[in-house]
């Protein structure tokens, strides 16, 4: 199972959520996106799969980093 790290601006505050908890707010969606970066490179040293997604308009995910149970590295660039 790959965790799933969303970057959004609930009520007009940048945050991470991820299985339903958020973290936050950041001053900015480069600050999010590198804190959940960050949260997913952390579960890929414990053999686990992440992917951080980030809301790009209402309701559009894009996939801005991904790693794999079985690498520790990148699938799509860091941004």
């Amino acid at each position: 199972m790959i965790r799933e790290y969303f970057v959004a601006k609930p009520r007009n505050q940048w945050r991470v959520i991820v299985e339903g908890r958020q973290h936050g707010p950041f001053s900015s969606d480069e600050a999010a996106r590198r804190a959940a970066i960050t949260y997913a490179r952390a579960d890929a040293k414990a053999g686990a799969a992440a992917r951080v997604l980030v809301e790009e308009h209402k309701g559009m995910l894009s996939a801005v980093y991904e790693t794999g149970a079985d690498r520790s590295d990148d699938h799509l660039p860091s941004p």
